[in-house]
């Protein structure tokens, strides 16, 4: 796989996570591969944000702030 369609892969499994967060469907499958696919491309940064948004999930974040910041993880994971 080509590291666009990473990319691509990347974005639409943040998308899906984001929207499944706020409807309330299950959303963990599609936030744990898209940390496989961010290992991936290798861009640590963006690992600590998907750490850090986890952890603010945990902590009982409002879902559609977890939401943005997960669709905002995909965004930039893009410009990679």
């Amino acid at each position: 796989m080509s590291k666009d369609e990473i990319k691509i892969n990347c974005l639409t499994d943040f998308q899906r996570a984001g929207v499944m967060l706020v409807t309330g469907g299950e959303y963990s499958v599609f936030l744990e591969h898209g940390l496989k696919l961010l290992k991936k491309l290798g861009d640590k940064k963006l690992i600590r944000e998907y750490v850090r948004i986890k952890t603010m999930m945990k902590k009982g974040i409002d879902k559609k702030r977890a939401a943005d910041k997960i669709l905002t993880l995909g965004v930039l994971a893009m410009g990679l």
